[in-house]
């Protein structure tokens, strides 16, 4: 899941953001932490296929978080993944026709859209909460599934 911060429409705008850059960043990574833990929590819990040795269950996981940027757009990174080799053939396994949709057995994408929603109403939240006092607009848009843009 990608999420992207832009900041680039005015110079009075810019000015005005670059005073709560780093508190929106910081706000934004700490969403996003809380969220990777319950992704990885749901998707161990919710897993549908059957244990044999746990291994797939106990394997998943979520890096750290990965953002980078400068001049006011930020990117955010959020991954969740398997650490078994099979774990591939469990998301993709019994895939719907033309290879589309995700598999029987599929973990990872379901979890990443029941939660996307969530992340990016807290986030838009907690940006207006900070936002809220200085008068700035703010929209995000989903360009797909895995990428939102929020623009201030």
């Amino acid at each position: 899941m990608k999420f992207i911060m832009d900041f680039k429409k005015t110079e009075e705008m810019q000015k005005r953001v670059a005073a709560y850059d780093d508190k929106i960043r910081r706000t934004i990574y700490g969403t996003l932490l809380y969220y990777k833990m319950a992704m990885v929590k749901h998707a161990k819990e919710n897993a549908p296929w059957r244990d044999r040795t746990g291994n797939a269950r106990h394997g998943l996981f979520s890096p750290d978080i990965w953002w980078y940027g400068s001049g006011g757009r930020y990117e955010f990174n959020v991954y969740l993944a398997h650490s078994v080799h099979y774990g591939f053939r469990l998301e993709t396994m019994h895939m719907g026709t033309g290879g589309y949709g995700y598999g029987k057995y599929s973990i990872i994408m379901p979890t990443i859209l029941e939660y996307s929603p969530q992340i990016m109403d807290r986030i838009a939240k907690e940006i207006a909460m900070i936002r809220g006092a200085e008068g700035i607009t703010w929209a995000y848009k989903s360009t797909d599934l895995m990428n939102t843009e929020l623009s201030l």
